[in-house]
């Protein structure tokens, strides 16, 4: 890892505390203020693992189309998952909790990599309206519609 990931790293993480002792200081007064402050720093202890983990990660290995298919292919087997009576949770007006996460905060990053995986493979032919348009349409509907079905408009 080189020194700039690690700065920024120590910066983002600097930025969350400070922001989830603001949360804290405005519930301290109620019951709820050490609970919530428990669940905020247990996320962001769990969200920067997964940040150092990926930034260690060398992103020219991930370059294939094993990784691609298989990583879109999970997400699509999740989005799918939420939607299932006694699989998905319920909460909020929507049922788009699977276990302790959203499904959809997943996609968010499987899509990005999904279309890069495709516009790379297909830079020949993206110039073209089948291949740059339709044909990477393809690519982001299902992921789209499985979102939009749970509702989750916000994602």
């Amino acid at each position: 890892m080189n020194r700039s990931v690690i700065v920024l790293l120590v910066s983002v993480l600097s930025l969350v505390i400070l922001s989830t002792w603001s949360l804290y200081s405005a519930l301290m007064l109620t019951q709820k203020g050490d609970a919530m402050m428990l669940n905020q720093l247990g996320a962001v202890f769990l969200g920067f693992i997964g940040f150092g983990l990926t930034a260690w990660i060398d992103y020219r290995r991930l370059n294939h189309q094993a990784w691609a298919i298989l990583i879109y292919s999970v997400t699509i087997i999740l989005l799918v998952a939420v939607l299932v009576p006694g699989i998905g949770t319920y909460r909020n007006g929507a049922q788009r909790w699977l276990l302790f996460f959203q499904p959809s905060e997943l996609a968010k990053g499987a899509l990005v990599f999904s279309l890069a995986w495709f516009c790379a493979r297909y830079q020949h032919r993206m110039a073209s309206f089948r291949w740059g348009f339709l044909y990477a349409w393809g690519v982001v509907l299902p992921v789209v519609g499985l979102i939009f079905r749970e509702p989750d408009r916000g994602t």
